[in-house]
């Protein structure tokens, strides 16, 4: 069976400085289509398997924070066959 991946740039988030926090998080809002608040935040700590273009998508608005490093965005975990 294949692995099963958690995808999570809570970390990314905490990297940019506190000026532009508040318009990164509106952009990757946007970009993830995320109506509300509670369903964003869901987005930013859990995306299971996420699609190669969303992770393009995401590493290329830290991007333009000056976050370049992928590791230093994304939190990855396995997930268990529990969850």
């Amino acid at each position: 069976m294949a692995k099963r991946l958690s995808y999570s740039f809570k970390k990314g988030c905490g990297k940019v400085s506190k000026e532009n926090f508040r318009q990164l998080n509106q952009e990757l809002r946007e970009y993830l289509g995320c109506k509300t608040l509670p369903y964003y935040y869901r987005k930013r700590n859990q995306i299971v398997d996420i699609p190669a273009h969303v992770k393009t998508g995401i590493e290329d608005i830290f991007r333009r924070y000056g976050i370049t490093d992928p590791d230093e965005i994304w939190t990855i975990t396995e997930l268990s066959d529990e969850q």
